[in-house]
């Protein structure tokens, strides 16, 4: 594709995303046109990594904070989803065909209904899959931070694949079905509990073919770091949602979740 049908490309998708508040120049002037566009939602975790690594590098870029929540749901605007497609030509790979909680496109097939999504306009490319974009940026853009230096960059690619592709040790052969939404640490520090359920509300959202709840739990250990507990793995019946931990002695705190 050309820079000139590029640019006709996004310019629609633009057009459907029109708040001035949620499209915005970051980390340059308002007016002017930057080589970078991103398509993001502010809750979004791969967003969330892209937004930092645009930051890390300094890198000016045009921010479309785009809804994904009903009743909003922008991801599903026509117009994005073509540039988005647009970006998975290059991945040469399969459409997506359901959830497993995994999130290596290598392993999980193309979403073209999902964010993040950039637009490197000097290079006339549509680029998709936040690790796949994170290292691009890294290489492509030479201010900011060094992001992933070549005498670290096999172990880091391997600590990154380890969260993409490895389901829980209880059920090594079985991708599990969403990631950890609400975390828990006990009162003593020792044991953190985790489970995938948020808000019946936004479930559907992540996980569209239905959720399988479960909770896990790591252990902290003596000499310093944590591990999965391999004998704690509960699974719930298909639709019941597991949410927030209750410790003993005390009521859930409501300022330990997280968004995954």
């Amino acid at each position: 594709m050309s820079q000139r049908e590029l640019r006709a490309l996004v310019a629609a998708a633009n057009a459907r995303y029109t708040d001035p508040e949620r499209n915005v120049v970051i980390n340059g002037e308002t007016g002017e046109t930057p080589r970078f566009e991103l398509y993001h939602f502010s809750l979004s975790l791969c967003s969330q990594k892209l937004r930092t690594v645009l930051d890390e590098k300094r890198a000016t870029y045009l921010s479309h904070d785009i809804n994904i929540l009903p009743p909003g749901m922008e991801n599903y605007y026509p117009e994005y989803v073509r540039v988005r497609l647009e970006g998975g030509r290059d991945l040469l790979g399969r459409m997506v065909a359901g959830y497993t909680g995994r999130s290596s496109t290598e392993t999980e097939g193309f979403d073209p209904l999902v964010v993040p999504t950039l637009v490197d306009h000097d290079a006339g490319r549509v680029l998709v899959n936040s690790k796949r974009v994170c290292l691009y940026l890294d290489s492509e853009v030479a201010t900011g931070t060094e992001l992933v230096p070549k005498a670290v960059a096999a172990e880091v690619l391997r600590q990154v694949d380890i969260v993409d592709r490895t389901p829980h040790p209880a059920r090594p052969g079985e991708p599990r079905n969403g990631g950890p939404q609400m975390v828990e640490v006990s009162r003593d520090g020792r044991r953190v509990y985790t489970t995938n359920s948020l808000y019946s509300s936004w479930d559907p959202q992540f996980y569209p073919d239905g959720i399988s709840g479960w909770m896990a739990k790591l252990d902290v250990k003596d000499g310093g770091g944590i591990e999965f507990d391999t004998e704690f793995f509960l699974e719930f019946e298909r639709d019941l949602r597991p949410h927030q931990i209750r410790l003993e002695g005390g009521d859930a705190s409501s300022d330990s979740f997280c968004f995954s």
